[in-house]
């Protein structure tokens, strides 16, 4: 096999993933396939140490820690009531406007993604308890389902992020520094989302319904509703606070979490050993998963060094005569293309020891380049034809019609690509938060 050229060798290992996942077999099981395959045909039975050294490098990086924590964290308050909670604090803040629950949406969407850190998760969540209260009050379908759509792609973008923390171990970056990097992108995500909205509805009046004045909010209502949110805010501060402040490491800040969710629900009172039980049982379950994924990715990559495709892709793009930023629209595209078909784990397992070298000889900023790369994997989870996250929302939502939710998306797909270059164009935007840490 020593004799096969590096790119019918890489284009086997990729092919063999690609073709395994469509038959539906689990991530981790697919790349341990495929690395135990990838070992006896190319190293021989005798390199089976480097599996050892995979493992035992897994088990002693402090950075996976935080992976069961923050599962933990989510888990404890999607169980209590905090996120009902929130939905009745914004809904005690806004007062009457034409786009009222468009924004009322986007920002739970945002926060809650805090929680739950997956975009299908929030999607469903969202499809289930905002959605029919959007169409029952006359807001237009297509709009508020690709609202809601992109909205959950906020989710894996700010932090607490698993997906965000798999991906620092495996391009071997900063977790603190990559999970803080998503904060201000996600803001102005959604920023863009209502602005949107609003644009759309004052170019179109029937997206919305007219204005409720039926809706006052008081300044005590509105006093009521900051109250209301102080149970969360309390728990991003000793998540994401105490990390940007240096006081907290990210496996710190994620215990803490996890303390700050015991007392949240002892604040709403829906603490109890079955919750905690539960809670501990699906951080468990999935933290397995990620454990043999990550696993598996320092494999990997090794497995693509020594077929030469790694050095080989790297000489490819040094010898290219364009501009960085043509190569860095490369990736990205095909990065969406990519998040078309395959979810955001498989594909970052793929490309990430292939592009990590060559962000290197090109001398982008890693924390930057990562973190777009992020939002450009989850988006392409909302595109169709085979975007995860929408099918997700059908089976959430029954009646939902497939050609209506893939109408609703490419404006906002539109949108997310306007902030990934409006980030392109300004990059303090991802790095200044990383730049503030103590």
């Amino acid at each position: 096999m020593d004799n096969l050229p590096w790119y019918v060798t890489l284009g086997g290992i990729f092919g063999s993933v690609v073709a395994l996942t469509f038959l539906g077999i689990p991530v981790f099981v697919v790349f341990l396939l495929v690395n135990v395959t990838g070992i006896v045909v190319f190293l021989g039975p005798s390199a089976f140490g480097m599996f050892a050294n995979s493992l035992v490098s897994t088990l002693t990086n402090e950075a996976f820690i935080t992976v069961p924590l923050f599962l933990l964290m989510g888990e404890m308050l999607s169980h209590s009531r905090a996120i009902e909670e929130l939905y009745e604090a914004f809904d005690g803040i806004l007062g009457a406007t034409r786009i009222r629950l468009y924004t009322l949406c986007t920002l739970v969407a945002t926060v809650v993604g805090t929680v739950s850190g997956s975009a299908m998760a929030d999607a469903a969540m969202l499809g289930r308890s905002i959605y029919p209260g959007m169409i029952e009050r006359g807001y237009d379908k297509q709009m508020s389902t690709g609202l809601i759509l992109a909205g959950a792609t906020i989710a894996p973008i700010i932090p607490p992020s698993i997906l965000t923390v798999v991906l620092a171990i495996i391009a071997n970056a900063s977790v603190a520094k990559l999970l803080i990097a998503g904060t201000l992108p996600g803001c102005l995500l959604a920023v863009l989302y209502v602005a949107y909205a609003y644009v759309r509805v004052l170019l179109d009046p029937s997206k919305a319904p007219p204005l409720d004045t039926s809706i006052h909010r008081t300044l005590g209502d509105r006093m009521l509703g900051l109250v209301r949110m102080l149970p969360f805010a309390f728990v991003m501060f000793m998540v994401i606070g105490l990390m940007l402040l240096g006081v907290a490491s990210p496996t710190e800040s994620a215990a803490l979490g996890v303390a700050s969710c015991v007392v949240t629900a002892l604040w709403s009172r829906t603490f109890g050993w079955q919750m905690v039980w539960t809670s501990l049982q699906g951080a468990a379950k999935i933290s397995g998963s990620i454990f043999a994924i990550i696993m598996s990715a320092s494999l990997f990559g090794q497995l693509l060094s020594f077929t030469g495709a790694t050095d080989q892709m790297v000489n490819i793009v040094k010898d290219l005569d364009v501009a960085p930023s043509v190569v860095f629209v490369m990736l990205l595209g095909l990065t969406w293309l990519a998040g078309m078909f395959l979810g955001a784990t498989e594909w970052m397992l793929i490309s990430v020891p292939v592009f990590s070298p060559i962000i290197d000889t090109l001398g982008f900023d890693p924390i930057w380049f990562w973190t777009l790369y992020l939002i450009t994997i989850v988006t392409g989870g909302m595109t169709p034809p085979f975007g995860i996250t929408m099918f997700v929302f059908k089976a959430a939502v029954p009646g939902s019609n497939l050609m209506d939710i893939y109408n609703s998306t490419w404006p906002f797909v539109a949108v997310i690509f306007l902030g990934i270059a409006i980030m392109w164009a300004f990059p303090q935007i991802v790095l200044v938060l990383p730049e503030m840490m103590r």
